[in-house]
């Protein structure tokens, strides 16, 4: 469908330019330089030629109708230079102004809105507005409207996307990256940016995905490119930005004010094994290095650090620690020979401070690295080589004395990756970063940022889509109008779905509480049932633990007494009865859904747990058994369900079932609930089971 975009036979260019620094010169430009692999025309109603070539006062003045046109003028005009050009036959359109929806000083919003009214009535193919275009070094084609003069290479890798032309730019003006694709989509209110990713992810010339995301325009699209990414296993990696709006959209439910729109991505991302940094650096750190290993990553998190101090050492076994790294000890026979090397002060450990006694020595430092990649206890060797531009002087190559040796195991054991992980930040040296690259080896960026990464790769390594239900449920409509259900009628649609609820029933006078109490037996509990009331206890609507017929009449007076006086226009629907669930260990779920990433299911333990700590996880719906017991060990407080202090184990298990149907639930009522909130559910002791004691749903 996107072909023409990518790989047009003939292009025009509206607004080209000779002035250097604006879009229609870059555009003119980047054209040229692809002159050997499509037909090009210059449209520009003032000079009769650009760099020597012909130019056309307009579209329809050209030899042919171009299959794809780049427009750079200013935003007033360009919708009707959109229909100018569909009228011709053009159905494909790169479209570089700015002054869109991006802009809030002007018209921009009503003219994209326009823009996108005429790509539906055309059937058009628009990138952008506010974009910088498409560079293809897969088919050595450009149509790059902006700075950065970007070389065809013979080496393709990875594809670099972003609703920001400069982050694009970013991934793509590092030399030691091969890229096949580089792609700034602008606003992507008509071609989002997942469709053009998935583009890149279908061409299998992407062996990396790297995005950076303001937002999606399509999120089945997005849900699709990632399952593809998975199936493709091409790594994803997405830096989010947005993250500071905090998940606290004004909703009825616990649920919804503990899951944030970046807490919702955020999950999506860790379901799909999406590699989420925080930060730019990491974000083009991970670029690099997933495109220098090729594929060649780690089996197992198990890491040897080689260290050229004490000191380094110390901090790279604090960093490794707090990211996430194991660091095993070493197999005996590897402390032994190494041992045999070692000064009388030195001693071989993991990480390993080589003193100079190593360091100073070529031989043994390749014997030490050969040494490393041989343990069985290894799956990689993080090296603390900096490989600066500016060399200290010592009277021999520094880079070649470090370096041969790290290029020599690599040839010796291509299956052990081995990463250079600077210090501190310094210019490195572009010969020997650009050797390191070819032989598969990554500099990583210095070692708080380079470690970071490390844990963000760890947790792809560890990913296993064996485990995960990589399915969606975005609503094709989303519940606007949803309105709560009563306590009953919610618990009533969770039996329909197979979830146990205690045994429940309405009365609404006397006569009818003395037949459910003497059909119930005692204890019991008695709640309002009012649509209108949905924080029961605050409205002093609910009484525990009623052991005779004569305290139930009492609490029935005094619950619709106290309700009325607390909102008089409520609208009371008798008396919630329900059997006294004993106590058990309460755990709150919840489900909160999202208009583009449709339900996400919420667990954390209650109490004290969701209100002062926000002990919770968060996982889109539908979910597997073993994601449901995933996300209960995400939560700091997991071990109070494991046993603690000599507290007996909790029925994980049945839990676990608990969250499965939920999320069920959820995923088919995608179109129609708008919030659940589960809360409590008590956990028994192992092999009793579970049980919902309140619950809410918001449900149109």
């Amino acid at each position: 469908m996107l072909d023409k975009l990518f790989k047009p036979q003939s292009v025009a260019l509206i607004g080209a330019s000779d002035r250097l620094g604006s879009f229609g010169c870059f555009a003119a430009q980047s054209m040229i330089q692809s002159k050997d692999k499509y037909r090009f025309y210059f449209v520009n109603q003032r000079k009769p030629e650009l760099f020597g070539i012909k130019t056309y006062p307009n579209v329809s003045a050209l030899p042919e109708c171009p299959d794809l046109v780049l427009i750079t003028t200013p935003a007033s005009s360009v919708n009707a230079l959109l229909v100018e050009a569909a009228e011709r036959g053009t159905r494909d359109f790169i479209v570089y102004s700015s002054g869109f929806a991006e802009d809030h000083r002007c018209n921009g919003s009503n003219l994209e809105q326009e823009m996108e009214k005429i790509a539906r009535k055309y059937d058009l193919h628009i990138v952008g507005p506010n974009c910088c275009g498409i560079f293809n070094n897969v088919d050595k084609i450009s149509v790059w409207g902006s700075n950065g003069n970007y070389k065809f290479k013979p080496e393709t890798g990875v594809a670099v996307l972003g609703h920001s032309g400069g982050y694009t730019m970013g991934g793509l003006d590092r030399p030691w990256v091969n890229v096949s694709y580089g792609i700034s989509g602008g606003n992507g209110s008509i071609i989002s940016q997942e469709e053009l990713a998935e583009y890149c992810v279908d061409s299998d010339a992407a062996k990396v995905l790297c995005m950076y995301m303001e937002g999606i325009k399509k999120p089945d699209t997005v849900y699709r490119l990632f399952k593809k990414c998975v199936d493709k296993k091409i790594p994803c990696v997405t830096l989010k930005s947005g993250r500071s709006q905090k998940g606290a959209i004004s909703t009825a439910s616990h649920t919804g004010n503990l899951a944030g729109s970046y807490e919702m991505f955020r999950a999506v991302f860790d379901k799909y094994g999406v590699l989420s940094p925080d930060g730019v650096e990491e974000y083009y750190g991970l670029e690099y290095v997933l495109e220098t290993l090729g594929g060649n990553l780690p089996k197992r998190n198990r890491f040897a650090i080689v260290c050229r101090s004490g000191g380094e050492a110390t901090m790279s076994a604090d960093l490794a620690e707090r990211y996430g790294l194991v660091l095993p000890d070493l197999d005996q026979s590897t402390k032994d020979a190494i041992n045999e090397m070692m000064p009388d002060f030195g001693t071989a450990k993991n990480p390993l401070d080589m003193t100079a006694g190593l360091l100073g020595d070529q031989q043994k430092l390749a014997r030490t690295f050969e040494l490393l990649a041989a343990d069985p206890n290894i799956d990689g060797i993080i090296a603390a080589f900096d490989f600066t531009a500016n060399q200290v002087v010592t009277g021999y190559d520094m880079h070649s004395f470090l370096g041969e040796p790290v290029l020599n195991c690599r040839k010796k054991y291509p299956n052990i990756p081995l990463f250079m992980m600077p210090q501190y930040e310094q210019e490195r040296d572009l010969d020997w970063r650009m050797k390191l690259k070819q032989a598969g080896v990554p500099i990583l960026p210095p070692a708080e940022i380079g470690y970071k990464l490390m844990g963000t790769l760890v947790r792809y390594i560890e990913y296993d889509p064996s485990t995960k239900r990589l399915e969606w449920a975005v609503p094709d409509h989303f519940p606007e109008q949803a309105k709560p259900l009563t306590e009953y009628d919610s618990k009533v649609e969770l039996a329909k779905a197979g979830i146990p609820v205690p045994k429940q029933c309405i009365a609404r006078n006397k006569e009818e509480l003395a037949e459910v109490c003497a059909e119930f037996g005692y204890p019991l509990v008695l709640k309002i049932n009012s649509p209108d009331i949905l924080h029961k206890t605050e409205a002093g609507g609910v009484r525990l633990r009623i052991q005779s017929l004569e305290e139930a009449q009492e609490a029935f007076d005094g619950i619709l007494r106290d309700c009325r006086a607390f909102k008089p226009e409520a609208r009371l629907d008798g008396v919630l009865v329900q059997q006294m669930a004993k106590a058990g260990q309460e755990i709150i779920l919840g489900v909160k859904n999202d208009r583009q990433l449709g339900p996400m299911l919420l667990v954390g333990l209650g109490g004290v747990f969701v209100e002062v700590f926000k002990d919770t996880s968060l996982v889109p719906c539908p979910i597997s058994h073993a994601e449901a017991l995933e996300h209960l060990q995400k939560l700091k407080s997991y071990q109070l369900l494991t046993g603690y202090r000599g507290s007996a184990p909790c029925d994980i298990e049945a839990l676990a079932n608990l969250m499965v149907k939920v999320s069920e639930y959820a995923a088919e009522n995608k179109n129609t609930v708008k919030e659940m909130d589960i809360n409590p559910v008590y956990v028994y002791e192992e092999g009793e089971g579970v049980c919902v004691v309140d619950a809410l749903i918001l449900k149109e």
